[in-house]
């Protein structure tokens, strides 16, 4: 009888501890499939007429048809030809963007000095933070209360078309053909910032 009653005491502690096992895993598993909602903040930039969405380089190229060329006494209004200057805008535009960003704008410059194109200028002209940090690369912060209110970043480039003699043949090769085009690359590179300023 003491057996039995060893058998059965054995027998019952042997199902409270299954019990109980299975009650840890049932709470367990339900925490597992209960799914969290967290908020992440968008991403959505347009430069030009470009969406970027990814923190990848983009490059975004204009050409001399881009370029608003200054009245010059020598060459017809809206034209450019060496000895003229103009100038282009880069539109950065944070539209539904919900985190400060900071972009760098690379130019390479060496397509410009084969063409006789030399920049002697960029800004941002609607006051925000933007400062060169190095030869070809400029960099500007885009900050939360900014693009809150909508704001758009205006990076302006001028430049002038050099009027070298020793570049009059390949001058000439641009202004014979028709509809000539000098890219301009610009890369821009976007990286989320963790400003104190929002």
């Amino acid at each position: 009888m003491k057996k039995y009653f060893l058998f059965a005491l054995t027998l019952m502690g042997l199902f409270v501890l299954i019990f109980q096992i299975s009650k840890t895993y049932s709470l367990f598993e339900s925490s597992i499939i209960d799914s969290a909602d967290i908020p992440l903040a968008s991403w959505k930039i347009k430069v030009g007429d470009t969406y970027l969405t990814s923190l990848t380089s983009e490059d975004e190229e204009f050409d001399l048809t881009s370029i608003n060329w200054s009245n010059a006494n020598h060459v017809r209004k809206g034209k450019g030809a060496p000895g003229s200057s103009g100038s282009f805008d880069v539109i950065i535009d944070p539209l539904t963007t919900d985190t400060s960003f900071l972009y760098n704008i690379e130019i390479d410059t060496g397509i410009l000095n084969q063409s006789g194109l030399k920049i002697t200028s960029i800004k941002e002209i609607n006051g925000h933070e933007f400062s060169n940090i190095n030869e070809n690369t400029y960099q500007g912060i885009a900050h939360l209360k900014e693009i809150k209110n909508k704001e758009k970043y205006d990076i302006k480039i001028e430049l002038v078309w050099e009027d070298n003699e020793e570049n009059n043949s390949a001058d000439y090769e641009l202004g014979s053909r028709a509809n000539t085009k000098i890219n301009l690359p610009i890369h821009i590179n976007i990286y989320q910032y963790n400003s104190e300023e929002g």
